[in-house]
């Protein structure tokens, strides 16, 4: 695509915007509908195009890819009705005659730059967000996952009008296009290098945005934790989708009084969920790229491989892998994983998960298992992080209710349901005067007396 297309693309939108369509409720409602059939009619061109791109299973497919964005249109024609209301304030002294509300308001053209390891989900959840707020968007899929990308565009031009939502092919060169136009705001979802270069481009014409990013999400093992379940819970987390997920367990702290336990339990669920050679799994996925495979394997150099650690680069298959860290500081302690290894470290006293955790940037979630309340109240108080789950990973991504964001590097700002509609409105403040004579006391000339007046009305 020429980057003058693009720009025509962008000057279409900002047309089919301001006739006013976008703001009316039965017209999102009926978008939010459409959206859903498409995704519905395409479900197994998307789920066949997820295989060959990076071998998904169908059953991950189905419930990480097509679901999520199912359920989220649920949710939000439940609700939107609710959402779209104007807010109204009391009264005040200073104002006793005025009305005054506040009305969410679309943002007006919105630029979604999704990500190759859940290139449907990410692409099509913020799109339910903007589709509620009243915003027309434009999307650009990962050209590192090609067929997935082909399938979404197509299925946004067979059911939408370009005016309203249209997607951009392409890779770096239409990327950069993209970030030289100027929109009223942009959500991005990827690593966090990128997402700096996203910031600077968006600073270039004060465009709000939202980032989510990565982080080294860690998984606290406590000595009263269920060993059993926690290490089941942790593979099937670290294992799905081959690990390429931005809140997969990065790594484990587990207490040193459950540590070989832990790891036990460990090889035992990844035959149970794998099979013994997890190569020949129709439900194990495999990594997206070979830059991002080489990547993953010289993470494993001079490391102790507790577990696994077997690879295969023309089917870019890296098995689970348990990894015991070795050195100071070595690099898979340093940079998000992103794949089937998990470091294991062990730990004696709570305030060195602590003193971890906060010596690293803010993840995007904690995980902790433990039993004791005392356990929570050391972790949770002391660190920061955009979500913490307790007993489970992953899961809590999939409920539409809650917010889902970063903080710090693993991000910022949040969408997901009301938090979504949210994050792609601004807030606007309408103010009516009703009472056409005006307090004599606010104009000059001012006196002591009216200043008495004044405080005395305050309660000053």
């Amino acid at each position: 695509m020429r980057q003058k297309d693009i720009q025509n693309r962008i000057v279409a939108q900002r047309t089919f915007f301001s006739q006013n369509t976008t703001r009316e409720y039965r017209f999102r409602m009926d978008q939010l509908s459409c959206l859903a059939k498409a995704i519905r009619a395409y479900e197994k061109p998307l789920a066949q195009a997820l295989h060959a791109d990076m071998k998904k299973p169908a059953f991950e497919a189905f419930t990480s890819e097509i679901a999520v964005p199912l359920l989220d249109i649920s949710f939000t024609k439940k609700h939107l009705k609710r959402w779209m209301k104007p807010t109204r304030y009391k009264k005040t002294a200073l104002s006793p005659f005025a009305k005054a509300q506040t009305i969410p308001e679309p943002r007006g053209n919105v630029l979604i730059i999704a990500p190759w390891n859940y290139p449907v989900h990410l692409a099509l959840l913020p799109l339910v967000s903007s589709i509620a707020a009243g915003n027309c968007s434009l999307i650009k899929p990962s050209e590192i996952t090609p067929e997935t990308s082909q399938v979404l565009t197509k299925m946004i031009v067979e059911y939408f009008d370009p005016g309203f939502i249209t997607c951009v092919e392409g890779a770096v060169q239409e990327t950069q296009w993209l970030l030289e136009e100027q929109y009223d705001y942009i959500f991005f979802t990827g690593s966090t290098h990128v997402g700096k270069i996203v910031m600077r481009a968006a600073a270039k014409h004060l465009t709000p945005l939202t980032l989510e990013l990565g982080g080294k999400c860690p998984v606290i093992v406590g000595a009263d934790a269920n060993i059993n379940q926690a290490a089941k819970d942790i593979i099937w987390g670290t294992c799905a989708n081959a690990g390429q997920t931005c809140v997969a367990p990065d790594h484990v702290l587990v207490h040193q009084s459950q540590k070989d336990a832990f790891i036990a339990a460990c090889k035992t669920h990844i035959h149970t969920l794998y099979g013994k050679d997890p190569q020949k799994s129709p439900d194990y996925a495999r990594i997206v790229s070979d830059s991002h495979f080489d990547r993953l394997v010289g993470l494993l150099e001079g490391q102790d491989i507790v577990y696994g650690g077997t690879h295969n680069k023309k089917e870019r298959y890296i098995a689970p892998t348990l990894v015991s860290p070795k050195g100071k500081n070595p690099k898979i302690m340093q940079e998000e994983i992103f794949g089937p290894l998990l470091p294991i470290i062990s730990f004696s006293q709570t305030k060195e998960v602590v003193a971890h955790i906060q010596s690293h940037p803010s993840p995007l979630a904690i995980y902790l298992y433990a039993k004791k309340s005392i356990t929570k109240n050391m972790i949770i108080p002391h660190t920061k992080s955009g979500a913490v789950s307790v007993n489970s990973v992953l899961s809590y991504t999939a409920h539409p209710g809650l917010p889902f964001g970063g903080i710090g590097d693993s991000g910022f700002g949040a969408y997901h349901g009301k938090h979504g509609f949210d994050a792609f409105t601004y807030t606007r403040t309408v103010y009516t005067q009703n009472n056409p004579q005006r307090s004599a006391f606010r104009f000059p000339p001012y006196s002591a007396k009216t200043l008495g007046l004044v405080k005395k009305l305050f309660r000053i």
